[in-house]
């Protein structure tokens, strides 16, 4: 097909590290695990996607088979890089699987190997500098497909919210794909490629290390295209796989999103590169924390000393080793309680940072947050972009928790409710959602300025 303006030449570059920790480090995603981990399922990876205009400035996409990373690891490797891209111009997604290594310490979920979580900031630093010495002259396209292979899991039944399935709940179906081939020969150089459905095919009794289902999807496109494939997390915080179950249902479902990310490789189309070239704008957002009052907080302390008690007495004489005791959901909420207890003296902070990010790649806008965020903002963000195509995604620079919708808040559920508690002390408001909006609304001007 002969080039057009709009198909413009960019340099692109690709690199990826290895990143799979040897068995016994505690696995993250799930309370209540047996134990950590004994096996290695399939290896785990962190690549980079290194993009530059003609006379410009890198962006720099990376993507990695982890649950995520802290704030203080986001900084570092930012620190890490700084000489050779800003952090506006540095989006570091993961892919949220529920089979990696603690990185984060979140409560009932392990201990982080703060050696491993350091060489995984290494590896990351180090894959960005290789992408962007690798990057040769490429064209870059963009085509979309639609999956099936999530629903909304935000159940009604028995007139309470559960983690359940929700046909009529709101999906985002949309498969996003960015296709970078070698501009002189066209051969595939990189396949960068987005979906919103949580990677939670596995549930807490595995004790396999595994990049779970996108991981899979990475291995079927590469082993397709003969290039490496890059996976972006989008907005799935209320969205789950429709199929659950062992490590080849995983490997099944990763396939099958394959699938529709080949039919959107094939029908992709130049991207518009001439236009404004590459742009990048970085906000954090302070969402207000709820504070409880002192009699909230006491009922929660009283709730979970109960709950205590009776795991106790359930087990018996068997004690708990100290490790048991960081994988177990009743012992490790006692001590939630108590930090709650003192967040409604007046303890800890009244807000929490979200970092709002959002790149323009010619005609193409990718915006993301640092949260679980729900679905409904892959929607908002669509229409806030001034661009012809966009792509919206969550765990994206870190990740502070849970981005509910402002409706969610009265219908409650374990979004709400409950997953604030292993992320850190006091949940978010309901105007979490209109202060993210108009964050989103500032970086979309932005990046038309």
């Amino acid at each position: 097909m002969p080039h057009s303006d709009r198909d413009s030449v960019w340099l692109a570059g690709v690199a990826e590290f290895d990143i799979t920790p040897p068995p016994g480090v505690d696995l993250i995603g799930y309370g209540n695990r047996p134990g950590p981990a004994d096996h290695v399922l399939d290896p785990l990876a962190v690549r980079a996607l290194a993009l530059t205009p003609e006379g410009g400035s890198p962006v720099v996409l990376t993507g990695a088979d982890l649950l995520g990373l802290g704030p203080e690891s986001i900084r570092r490797i930012r620190a890490a890089l700084a000489d050779v891209v800003p952090p506006e111009r540095l989006l570091l997604n993961h892919s949220h699987t529920h089979a990696g290594p603690t990185t984060v310490t979140l409560r009932a979920m392990g201990q982080a190997d703060e050696a491993y979580v350091h060489m995984v900031e290494r590896w990351t630093a180090g894959a960005v500098r290789l992408a962007l010495r690798n990057a040769r002259p490429a064209r870059l396209a963009f085509g979309t497909a639609e999956s099936s292979i999530g629903l909304n899991r935000r159940e009604l039944r028995a007139g309470r919210i559960i983690l359940g399935e929700n046909p009529s709940g709101r999906y985002d179906p949309t498969v996003s794909v960015l296709r970078i081939v070698d501009a002189a020969t066209g051969r595939p150089l990189a396949c960068w490629f987005s979906h919103a459905t949580h990677p939670v095919v596995m549930g807490p009794a595995n004790t396999g290390i595994s990049a779970e289902w996108p991981g899979a999807a990475v291995a079927a496109l590469r082993a397709t295209l003969g290039c490496p494939a890059i996976f972006a997390q989008g907005c799935c915080g209320d969205i789950n796989p429709v199929r659950r179950g062992e490590h080849a249902v995983a490997r099944s479902v990763g396939n099958e999103l394959a699938g529709s990310a080949l039919i959107a490789w094939e029908r992709a189309l130049p991207l518009d590169l001439s236009a404004r070239g590459s742009q990048a704008v970085l906000e954090t957002v302070a969402l207000p924390l709820h504070r409880p009052t002192e009699a909230e907080a006491r009922t929660a302390l009283a709730q979970a000393e109960e709950n205590l008690a009776a795991f106790h007495a359930a087990r018996g004489d068997e004690p708990l080793s100290e490790e048991q005791s960081r994988r177990m959901v009743v012992p490790s909420l006692v001590g939630w309680a108590r930090r709650y207890l003192a967040a409604a003296g007046g303890e800890g902070p009244d807000t929490v940072g979200m970092d709002v990010q959002a790149l323009r790649l010619g005609d193409l806008q990718i915006v993301a947050t640092a949260a679980e965020a729900f679905v409904a903002y892959s929607d908002a963000i669509r229409e806030r972009s001034r661009t012809e195509h966009s792509v919206a995604l969550g765990y994206s620079n870190g990740c502070f928790g849970y981005l509910p919708t402002a409706d969610a808040f009265p219908n409650r559920g374990y979004e709400v409710d409950t997953a604030f508690k292993y992320y850190g002390t006091c949940m978010v408001t309901p105007e979490c959602e209109s202060l993210t909006l108009q964050a989103l609304e500032r970086c979309s001007e932005a990046l038309e300025s």
